[in-house]
């Protein structure tokens, strides 16, 4: 698993800190597991993808609009 998030050593002293990192952990790895097997693509591809998208907000007098890139498919 650490292989994968590329995790380094965490030094927790409280139970309740261990078990919270380590739920957080697993979640990731739940996380990358279903969208590698949603998409069919690699962990790797589909970060590099997703650092590529932008959100930026613009405010003027007409209002609020929020912008963000298009992903591409892949």
């Amino acid at each position: 698993m650490k292989q994968i998030l590329d995790l380094r050593p965490v030094y927790h002293r409280r139970e309740d800190r261990i078990r919270a990192h380590v739920l957080l952990c697993w979640l990731a790895l739940l996380l990358i597991r279903v969208a590698e097997n949603a998409t069919g693509q690699t962990w790797n591809r589909l970060r590099a993808e997703l650092q590529r998208l932008q959100a930026a907000t613009f405010t003027g007098h007409a209002g609020t609009y929020r912008q963000t890139t298009e992903p591409t498919r892949l």
